[in-house]
């Protein structure tokens, strides 16, 4: 008798389990997003002081345009994080991107560019 209780309990687990799935809002982050992901992660590293984040600066699907979003700190040499920026890009395939380094603060008015490069 207990092992037919254990196997409804499982069957009904299994069916809740794979609704939660099928109806989950969550869509994993694949291709470009995770290779974005990944430089944005190597960039923060130790940075997290002055770099807020990195993503696309546009929403078309093929997007060669990162754009690095980061508080004006001075004494940060940006020119430098661009270079980073585009090593670790092209280390995660993401070769000849244009980087947009730009100021952004959500109390100050409109954003600010502070370097733009194109990378290798």
């Amino acid at each position: 008798m207990k092992v037919r209780h254990s196997l409804f309990l499982l069957l009904i687990l299994s069916i809740y389990a794979s609704l939660y799935v099928a109806t989950s809002r969550y869509t994993p982050c694949e291709g470009d997003c995770e290779k974005v992901n990944e430089v944005s992660s190597k960039i923060r590293n130790n940075r997290q002081a002055y770099i807020h984040y990195l993503q696309r600066c546009s929403n078309r699907p093929i997007s060669d345009t990162l754009c690095l979003y980061v508080k004006d700190t001075t004494g940060i040499n940006w020119n430098l994080i661009a270079d980073s920026t585009c090593y670790f890009a092209t280390q995660a395939g993401l070769a000849q991107q244009k980087l947009f380094i730009i100021k952004f603060s959500a109390t100050a008015g409109t954003p600010d560019t502070l370097v733009q490069q194109q990378c290798p």
